[in-house]
């Protein structure tokens, strides 16, 4: 009975194996020249280069007011911010970093706009404590130090490519992530290729094809045999009498004790005087 009733129901037994695992692809590395001759087959894809960002864009606003519901950008209408996405007037707006920079690399040079997220992330701030800080928004200081603190210096970076980009109507382009450039190994430099016209680099590529080898190079045979030391040659010198001598050696003296002794003579009296 029990078996019977197992195999009319035997639909549980029939377990679905073919589950699509989506593999996140890493995205391509392209310098900048490249980025500007992308295709439309890159549109929506993310593509990533290492820069240095040149400049901070000073002249337009660091932060935008967003709505606290739907995070879109708001507008001041009758001195009051109002959301048209949401229809409603929002009377106190969250605040987000808008940091536009001009990046360049050993190809060109690509304006972008880098995201809230990593901006707050890497300096550690958001934009209510830059603007309670008097010594990021005070006086005399045109834009915040915390935010200039990204000029000069390299990034690895994630872009989003929109078809803005690839038709051309828009040259600014949009970060998705910002890291540290990773750790520079042997002669790789993912911009260009390292040539030996250098001598200093080829001989940093000579030591290092020489460590890599699984070939040592020929050494002196070994032995237990003890080897004669070379006889030792004596070599002459003369003292010089007026040589001063560092240290001085104080020697000791004996004290010697010189006892006296003392006798009364009695004179008399009458021959005092004479």
């Amino acid at each position: 009975m029990l078996k019977e009733r197992v195999l009319e129901n035997s639909s549980f037994m029939n377990i679905n194996t073919d589950i699509e695992i989506e593999v996140e692809e890493t995205p391509e590395f392209k310098t900048i020249s490249k980025i500007k001759k992308l295709t439309e087959k890159y549109v929506k894809k993310q593509v990533r280069c290492q820069v240095t960002v040149k400049k901070v864009d000073q002249k337009t606003s660091w932060y935008d007011n967003v709505c606290t519901n739907c995070q879109k950008e708001v507008d001041i209408v009758e001195e009051r911010y109002r959301c048209d996405a949401c229809k409603r007037n929002i009377p106190y707006p969250d605040k987000r970093f808008k940091l536009a920079t001009v990046c360049n690399d050993a190809s060109g040079v690509l304006a972008i706009v880098f995201p809230y997220e990593e901006v707050q992330r890497i300096i550690g701030k958001d934009v209510f404590d830059i603007e309670f800080d008097d010594n990021e928004v005070g006086d005399g200081i045109p834009f915040p130090p915390s935010l200039l603190a990204f000029e000069k210096k390299e990034y690895l970076i994630t872009l989003k490519i929109e078809e803005k980009n690839i038709n051309k109507s828009c040259n600014i382009y949009t970060a998705t992530e910002i890291n540290y450039p990773q750790e520079m190994l042997g002669n790789h430099y993912p911009c260009e290729q390292l040539t030996t016209n250098n001598p200093v680099v080829s001989i940093a590529i000579a030591i290092d094809e020489c460590r890599h080898s699984k070939y040592s190079p020929p050494t002196g045979k070994s032995t237990t045999k003890t080897r004669a030391r070379p006889p030792s040659e004596h070599v002459p010198y003369e003292m010089d009498e007026n040589l001063l001598i560092g240290k001085y050696k104080v020697v000791k003296t004996e004290k010697v004790v010189t006892h006296y002794k003392i006798y009364t003579v009695l004179v008399p009296y009458h021959l005092q005087n004479y």
